[in-house]
């Protein structure tokens, strides 16, 4: 079961309540969909979040990348 409700329905908003109770500080591969990029407080390349996530004021960093799958 989904243990957190919607508020009024609208996803964003429930996510924006929670990054304020939880302090945290979104941050998002460029590659991740635009989706995901809009609710972030901050989007770039692995090294630019990383030294973002060094300086940003939450107590906590969401990172939302990507994995990748090369053939061999």
């Amino acid at each position: 079961a989904n243990q957190f409700r919607w508020q009024n329905g609208n996803m964003i908003a429930t996510i924006e309540q929670l990054k304020q109770e939880k302090d945290v500080a979104i941050v998002a591969h460029y590659y991740v969909d635009g989706q995901v990029q809009d609710i972030a407080d901050y989007v770039g390349d692995s090294f630019a979040l990383s030294k973002i996530a060094t300086i940003v004021p939450q107590k906590n960093i969401l990172f939302c990348g990507v994995l990748l799958w090369e053939k061999c």
